[in-house]
């Protein structure tokens, strides 16, 4: 379920989280001609303290950080998504070291999808208006990162830059 329209924001909410601050600069230029100014965090703890505070359209999770990793990240607002009956946010990996049994971790821990660093503008653009905009939006029906949910199972595509 994505995001309900929040009245007068046009723009959808992202959390990018990436212990490098190089990376973060790259995934908010990305966003830019999106409109689109992401919040920031540089460890997984920082994320889901901000997930559990905020209305959270979409989160660019890296998987590697220190505090907590992306998989526990993830864990804990998937667990406090549920303890309080909150939307489920569309957490997306945003990784360049994905290696095996990676993405049956991804599955278990609530991931919907991986978006492969670097993801060019094109990517990026597809793989946030695919999960960040409302379903009745007919950009939100964008092909690159595909949807997890499939008969009650994870299905995920890595998108490439």
């Amino acid at each position: 379920m994505r995001g309900p329209k929040r009245p007068g924001i046009d723009r959808p909410l992202v959390l990018v989280v990436d212990d490098d601050p190089f990376n973060l600069m790259v995934a908010a230029q990305r966003l830019a001609p999106m409109g689109i100014k992401p919040l920031v965090a540089a460890d997984g703890a920082e994320a889901a303290a901000l997930a559990s505070g905020l209305q959270l359209d979409l989160i660019l999770m890296d998987l590697q950080m220190p505090v907590f990793d992306g998989f526990a990240a993830t864990t804990q607002i998937r667990r406090f998504e549920l303890e309080h009956s909150r939307r489920r946010v569309p957490v997306v990996a945003h990784t360049s070291t994905l290696v095996c049994g990676d993405l049956t971790r991804l599955r278990d821990s609530g991931f919907d999808a991986v978006l492969e660093k670097p993801a060019g503008a094109s990517a990026m653009r597809t793989c946030v208006m695919r999960w960040s905009l409302p379903a009745d939006n007919p950009a939100a029906s964008a092909q690159t990162c595909q949807p997890h949910r499939k008969a009650g199972q994870a299905q995920f595509s890595i998108t490439e830059a």
